[in-house]
């Protein structure tokens, strides 16, 4: 069983390109017979996006439209595991049907203790877990 790792990049930072570089970079370089790498961008507004096209350098050339590809989630944490859940959720009772590349894409991976609340600095304002760090 592969061990899945977030790697996050990005933010509100000066430094925003060079994290995209860098964070990139590091995704690229697991061995992904061992771990299962997930990309996850943070925008300057602190939102978080995920997906393959994520995982491309080539995309961030126009950001607008690769937001537009991109699926936002917001971090959760449940049970002492974090997981990545996409946003908006589907709302009680809501029949409407979410674009096919959003549905059932809930990522979940353990982290300890120290790490979920390093976490904590990546913490987007919409995330509903009220017991941060779990």
């Amino acid at each position: 069983m592969k061990i899945r790792v977030g790697v996050f990049f990005g933010g509100k930072s000066v430094e925003h390109e060079v994290s995209v570089i860098s964070g990139l970079q590091a995704y690229n370089s697991f061995d992904k017979e061992k771990y299962e790498p997930i990309a996850i961008y943070i925008t300057k507004e602190n939102e978080l996006y995920t997906g393959e096209c994520i995982a491309d350098i080539g995309n961030y050339k126009n950001i607008p439209e690769l937001l537009k590809k991109g699926i936002r989630v917001f971090l959760m944490c449940n049970d002492g595991k974090v997981q990545l859940i996409r946003y908006p959720q589907k709302k009680f009772g809501d029949s409407g049907e979410q674009p096919s590349a959003c549905k059932s894409h809930i990522l979940r991976w353990h982290l300890p203790r120290k790490e979920a609340f390093r976490l904590q600095l990546w913490q987007p304002c919409c995330t509903p877990c009220r017991s941060w760090p779990c």
